[in-house]
């Protein structure tokens, strides 16, 4: 992180006694102020190389999971890739990503859908009525398991924390490759939140962290309102092929969609 000192940008000695008196405390309190730059957004990742996920993509259901996901994105897009297993998964959001570039409400609208339909149409209303209403705290614990036992093949290694119900994920394998800001936020974190608590009744925070690609989903807990959520201030990655030329400023592809919190919160 570079830093300019404003202190040294006018002689002092050239000043009033006036006029230097109020530069001091003007340097006093605007005396290091950081600037975001190219290089310093370029550390931002895991230094180390990505883990060998072949032991898991070799997994059965998993190979399973990773083909019903890829078939329900290609419909959504419309066209068929031709790469196949994870490889596709990650062309075909990408493709998606690029359709919907100016409009990344449409964005998360189209990974909502994708998400209703890797569900019978019957089952959220009824998870809603059975679990999430009368028991929240046992609907955010159900979730996260179940999100533990079938998305590490999407996601990467995770583990349920200590409170029961944070789904804890060591290093998102998502967002490593689509190696993007806008997608990991439009079609993974604000499309998951909602796709929950509109359809499951159930209340979802997930807060990924750009610098190590470490994840949280946090379920039972409401999502930060837009100006609360650091997330939405993200620049983009340099690497990115849709990345704005102004690294200084927030992702262009990003924008918040109005929620309410659904539930009480599970502390």
């Amino acid at each position: 992180m570079h830093v300019l000192t404003f202190c040294s940008c006018v002689p002092i000695a050239k000043q009033n006694f006036t006029q230097s008196l109020n530069l001091r405390k003007t340097c006093q309190k605007r005396s290091a102020i950081p600037i975001v730059t190219r290089a310093s957004l370029a550390e931002r990742g895991p230094q180390t190389p990505a883990p060998d996920y072949s032991a898991i993509d070799s997994n059965l259901f998993n190979k399973v999971f990773t083909g019903i996901f890829l078939s329900k994105l290609e419909s959504e897009l419309g066209k068929t890739s031709t790469e196949r297993g994870y490889a596709g998964v990650i062309s075909v959001v990408k493709r998606l990503a690029e359709k919907h570039r100016v409009d990344p409400l449409a964005m998360q609208e189209a990974s909502e859908r994708v998400l209703m339909s890797l569900f019978p149409s019957w089952l959220p209303q009824a998870f809603t009525w059975m679990f999430s209403k009368p028991f929240p705290r046992f609907a955010a614990w159900i979730n996260a398991v179940v999100t533990i036992g079938v998305t590490q093949w999407l996601m990467g290694p995770s583990k349920l924390a200590d409170d029961g119900h944070t789904v804890e994920i060591e290093r998102c394998r998502y967002l490593e490759e689509t190696g993007c800001v806008g997608v990991c936020v439009n079609s993974c974190k604000k499309a998951t939140e909602t796709f929950f608590q509109k359809n499951m009744g159930l209340d979802l925070a997930i807060e990924p962290d750009f610098k190590d690609y470490s994840c949280k989903f946090q379920f039972g807990k409401a999502p930060l309102s837009e100006k609360d959520d650091d997330t939405l201030k993200e620049p983009c990655f340099v690497t990115c092929a849709m990345a704005s030329p102004n690294v200084s400023k927030p992702c262009h592809n990003i924008r918040e969609k109005e929620r309410t919190t659904v539930g009480r919160e599970i502390e």
